[in-house]
């Protein structure tokens, strides 16, 4: 839910409260909708995505979990691969150019990033597979934000169509 909807259900909770007579808000029917292209951490749909990338790093990631990361770094442990320099604006604030790891080691993941030197366990818990390295050792950041933004939108969906089914949406 957006913070708007979490905060129109919350003044519906306290008026039946108050008055004992219950009545919601209605709202558009649900949808799903695709990551925008720019990611900008003030929306719900960002903080779900980082939640998202939070739970699949699970496993040491460069030396700590998702979730700590989170945790102790916030927003700052969201860090951009692709440089602005090189990229197009909408590859660089893609959602697909996000990675959550350790700020302090931003460098050395930047540097495996231009070798391809990830463990099996860092390409898993990074969303990343040997095709997205292959772009990234030849400089195609198109393709590497497609074929990522795809695998992001696989493993979102696994998330949510279960709660979607059993909500009957």
């Amino acid at each position: 839910m957006s913070g708007d909807r979490v905060e129109k259900a919350r003044q519906d909770l306290l008026r039946g409260l108050e008055t004992r007579q219950w009545t919601l808000t209605q709202f558009d029917p649900f949808e799903v909708r695709d990551l925008t292209r720019r990611f900008d951490f003030r929306s719900v749909r960002a903080k779900a995505f980082a939640l998202r990338l939070s739970d699949v790093a699970e496993d040491d990631l460069l030396l700590d979990s998702g979730r700590s990361l989170m945790r102790e770094f916030g927003r700052e442990c969201l860090v951009q691969l692709l440089p602005r320099s090189s990229a197009h604006k909408s590859i660089y604030s893609s959602y697909a150019n996000r990675f959550i790891i350790n700020p302090k080691n931003t460098n050395s993941f930047k540097d495996k990033a231009r070798t391809g030197d990830f463990s099996t366990a860092e390409m898993r818990n990074l969303l990343i597979n040997s095709d997205m390295v292959e772009a990234l050792k030849r400089d195609d950041h198109d393709e590497f934000v497609n074929l990522r933004g795809e695998k992001i939108a696989l493993i979102e969906k696994d998330f949510y169509e279960p709660h979607i089914r059993k909500m009957g949406l």
